[in-house]
């Protein structure tokens, strides 16, 4: 298998745990996202330090790599937000919906760009 099925295999978990949170429980739910952010953590490290370091290479390449450290960033953000939710199961919702929307369109932008390729 290689590196980018692997990334997609990725892709394809944490889709699947964004779908476990859909009509669960607020204290499941809460469950779900550390499993999401433990899994959302680890894959953008691999992304950040070992594709796109490679990817920012390709001239061609720069804005989309420097585009997508900006939608990391933004992730991070809204895992830090949530982790700050602490206890407070009822904001745990709508700031999880936030973070499905941006994962999912930076996949599907991210996936979108490699099908195409440079």
């Amino acid at each position: 298998m290689d590196a980018l099925e692997l990334l997609k295999q990725d892709h394809q978990k944490v889709k699947g745990l964004f779908k476990e949170t859909q009509g669960a429980e607020n204290s499941k739910k809460k469950q779900l996202f550390d499993q999401i952010d433990t899994e959302l953590e680890i894959h953008t490290h691999i992304e950040e330090t070992v594709f796109y370091s490679a990817m920012e290479k390709r001239e061609e390449l720069v804005d989309m790599v420097a585009e997508a450290r900006d939608e990391h960033a933004e992730v991070r953000m809204l895992l830090q937000e949530i982790e700050l939710l602490g206890s407070d199961l009822e904001g745990l919702s709508s700031k999880l919906t936030e973070l499905v929307e941006t994962v999912v369109h930076h996949i599907e932008e991210e996936e979108g760009e490699v099908r195409k390729g440079p």
